[in-house]
């Protein structure tokens, strides 16, 4: 059965999480978004099933060490420009907790710069602007 008291307090501590992982704000029933960190407008979800884990897993399987694993879900019939993308939030490169790191690509809300590759060590760069991972994924750092 479900449980509506215990399913909000679940997701207002996931939202709370976030947005501390992040350095962002997390605004709840104040505003239209969940989470505000940098440029993004957040909406938090708190699943205890969800298909996409296993398409995610997927692709870390079949990801090369340096490359990043990236998901896209395209709905038949839809836009592609309405594709979702899905990524680990580790490999965005929002925090500075990393358990791999993916080259150049530097913290949203941290300026915090990561390099390596699969299997290195974390490693924190502070010497870096944040960025808001835009001028990376335009410059080609996913490919």
């Amino acid at each position: 059965m479900k449980n509506p008291s215990k399913n909000r307090r679940r997701g207002k501590h996931t939202e709370s999480a976030i947005a501390k992982r992040l350095g962002g704000k997390r605004l709840g029933i104040l505003g239209n978004d969940d989470v505000q960190a940098g440029a993004f407008s957040i909406e938090v979800k708190d699943r205890v099933k969800f298909v996409g884990t296993g398409f995610m897993a997927q692709a870390v399987r079949n990801c090369p060490q340096d490359k990043t694993p990236l998901v896209i879900v395209h709905t038949t019939g839809a836009r592609h420009d309405d594709d979702l993308v899905m990524m680990r939030l580790s490999d965005l490169g929002m925090d500075g907790f990393y358990k791999r790191d993916t080259g150049h690509f530097r913290g949203i809300g941290s300026g915090i710069k990561h390099t390596g590759n699969k299997g290195s060590q974390n490693k924190k760069i502070h010497d870096e602007p944040a960025s808001s991972g835009a001028d990376e994924l335009n410059q080609g750092v996913l490919k």
